[in-house]
């Protein structure tokens, strides 16, 4: 891409070079990410933050160089006493197995020998620095976080875990969602314009993003399960979605063969543990039915009427003569 002026009319218009031939803006579709007033390209997150990704690369090689090279001392040799000038410099040599004056000694320790003879007075004392003491670790983790922001991804994206977070399923799930509705979304549909402009007249270009949302496997086959219910999508559909090619006529006709013979799961009935009503000895009317024995039944005293004739003589003889006992009078209406 590159800035020409008319010889004519002396405008500036921008041109684009490929493969050996020049395009006007009008031929090419161009697509920038950070748009900044100016400028012909458009800046990446790279490019917009250098600075933050060189401070980390610097803080990268820094930590490899104070590791590998030694940068931090051993350890100090101490003494209450007065020291003389050039003397602390000759325990130094002492100590690493050379003569007084910084020469090599004959037959000097091996450097893999660690035991070291001291004088009266001195004492050694190990320094030993942690990672954690010069915050190195902490530098990285923020290192690594300013990229994921930077980049607008999710820190389980940079395996990282934010601290005081805890890291399950679900929640990156919820990132991944995030990530791509508010990061991938735009440039997405910038894309998706621009090939949809350049397609013929009435075919869109359209990205999958199901495979960025995916969910685990029960959950995704019950979205299948209602979509197919629903009648807005079919198993081929769904297929295709997993990355399996469309049912064949065999498939679907041993499909169609184990629904037919599919014995249908039956429902279950309301239980109900109360017991069925007898119908009143005398007027043999059930008492949700006959008034007085549905006000009887209802006040407690049904129960305490039916036991009164259950079991009588006269409904053992009634068969034989025996005088009927006097029916319940109906209750009159009120008006």
């Amino acid at each position: 891409m590159f800035e020409h002026r008319d010889t004519r009319t002396g405008k500036l218009s921008i041109r684009y070079h490929w493969r050996g031939t020049d395009y006007t803006k009008r031929e090419m579709r161009h697509l920038k990410m950070l748009r900044v007033p100016g400028m012909l390209r458009g800046l990446g997150p790279v490019q917009a933050a250098r600075l933050t990704f060189e401070g980390a690369l610097e803080m990268r090689d820094y930590g490899a160089k104070w590791l590998g090279e030694a940068q931090a001392p051993d350890g100090v040799l101490t003494t209450e006493q007065e020291l003389a000038p050039g003397q602390a410099e000759q325990y130094r040599n002492v100590w690493y197995g050379r003569n007084a004056d910084g020469s090599p000694r004959e037959g000097a320790l091996n450097t893999s020998e660690r035991l070291r003879v001291l004088g009266k007075g001195l004492k050694y004392e190990p320094l030993t620095l942690k990672p954690e003491d010069v915050q190195f670790l902490a530098t990285q983790e923020f290192n690594t976080l300013d990229i994921a922001r930077l980049i607008g991804a999710p820190p389980s994206l940079l395996l990282v875990a934010v601290s005081g977070s805890s890291q399950s399923y679900q929640n990156v799930e919820q990132e991944w969602i995030g990530y791509t509705r508010f990061t991938l979304m735009k440039p997405l549909r910038e894309m998706e314009e621009a090939f949809t402009e350049l397609l013929p007249r009435g075919q869109t270009c359209r990205f999958t993003l199901e495979v960025l949302l995916r969910s685990d496997t029960k959950t995704r086959y019950e979205g299948h399960r209602l979509a197919i219910e629903a009648g807005w999508m079919d198993a081929d559909e769904v297929r295709a979605i997993e990355g399996l090619p469309p049912l064949t006529d065999e498939q679907r006709a041993a499909i169609d063969a184990a629904a037919a013979t599919r014995t249908p799961t039956p429902r279950k009935q309301p239980r109900n543990d109360r017991p069925h009503p007898r119908p009143d000895p005398v007027s043999g009317l059930c008492p949700h039915h006959h008034p007085r024995a549905r006000d009887a039944h209802h006040s407690g005293r049904y129960h305490r009427l039916r036991g009164a004739h259950d079991g009588l003589p006269q409904d053992r003889d009634r068969g034989r003569g025996a005088a009927p006992p006097p029916a319940l009078e109906p209750r009159q209406a009120a008006h």
